[in-house]
């Protein structure tokens, strides 16, 4: 990530203040978030990203409470995990947590600028020789980009994600996301193919007290089927010249067409699309009555090489705007192909 905050340093000599206009360097990015939970009274919480000055890893600061309310380690641990994960996302990539550093006391090590603390706790890991990243959202490109991302994103956007990681199990579906940065388009394409199926299951399951009717059973009743009928009635003589027995089908049809199927997988993936704002494009259409059909039941992901790099990065956006577009963020976000103009 590139910083979205600077350090200004001010230099001295015994002649007086050195003048120097590039005395500041862009070393951390700060900003602030809700967390509401029943156990907890305050809410509004303050984060620090730092540059570790001995390595290439982030420190994450929680210990400016000046107008905030304190992360306690207990609340901490509550909200670690979907943490790790929220930050993951806006990475691009998967984030591993190295140590934790707790208690009152923070000190820097003069020898080799390491940190100590009243407690330490080390995670181990095997270190991550080649790291991809997606840059869905930039913070890679420039501090501006960073300081807008994160302030955006953080500051109603986590706690929303909290909560709705519950229903949705955003966790799993960015580790999809995450875990396709570096395999071939047809293997990612199916992981993401899966994700998206799995979290309008989800997002159904969430739902149990739904109507059983589309829309509203009277006003199809009294308006719609008579109209449906009458239209099959006009024909009624073709429909039976040509196949005797599509007449009684087509009648049982317009008597269950209001009802919802709680089988149908593109019912499903439609209702998780509606609630998440996603266009409802002629692309978008098209990958819920083809696309999807043709990847999982004949493995077929694209006619060519350029309809296959189109087809995988319109279901890598769409799966990330459903998370961006639930937790309400505004912000800009690097589309390689536009699915909603198509």
């Amino acid at each position: 990530m590139h910083f979205g905050n600077y350090t200004e340093t001010e230099q001295y000599r015994k002649s007086g203040e050195v003048e120097n206009p590039f005395n500041f360097e862009f070393d951390h990015t700060e900003c602030s978030f809700l967390f509401e939970h029943p156990n907890f009274i305050g809410n509004h919480h303050k984060i620090r990203l730092i540059k570790n000055p001995e390595n290439d890893n982030i420190l994450i600061d929680f210990r400016n409470t000046a107008g905030y309310s304190n992360l306690t380690y207990k609340k901490y641990q509550i909200l670690r995990n979907d943490l790790l994960h929220f930050l993951s996302f806006i990475n691009g990539g998967q984030i591993k947590l190295r140590k934790e550093l707790l208690g009152e006391v923070l000190t820097i090590k003069s020898t080799n600028n390491g940190f100590d603390a009243q407690t330490v706790i080390v995670y181990s890991f095997k270190r991550i020789s080649v790291f991809y990243c997606n840059n869905y959202l930039q913070i890679d490109k420039h501090h501006s980009y960073t300081n807008e991302i994160f302030h955006n994103v953080f500051f109603h956007g986590f706690n929303k994600f909290y909560h709705l990681n519950k229903c949705f199990d955003f966790s799993e579906l960015i580790l999809s996301l995450n875990s396709t940065n570096d395999i071939g388009l047809d293997e990612g394409y199916f992981i993401l193919i899966t994700a998206l199926e799995r979290i309008s299951k989800n997002y159904s399951k969430d739902n149990p007290n739904k109507s059983k009717y589309l829309i509203e059973d009277d006003f199809f009743k009294d308006n719609i089927k008579p109209e449906l009928k009458n239209i099959f009635n006009r024909h009624k003589q073709e429909i039976v010249s040509s196949n005797k027995t599509a007449w009684n089908i087509f009648n049982s049809k317009i008597g269950n067409l209001n009802r919802r199927n709680n089988s149908e997988t593109s019912q499903k993936l439609y209702e998780l699309l509606n609630y998440a704002n996603i266009k409802i494009s002629k692309s978008v259409v098209k990958l819920v009555e083809k696309e999807r059909n043709s990847a999982v039941h004949e493995g077929v992901i694209g006619l060519n090489d350029t309809e296959k790099i189109k087809n995988y990065w319109k279901l890598d956006h769409i799966l990330r705007d459903i998370i961006l577009n639930l937790i309400e963020y505004k912000g800009s976000r690097k589309r390689k192909y536009d699915y909603e103009k198509e």
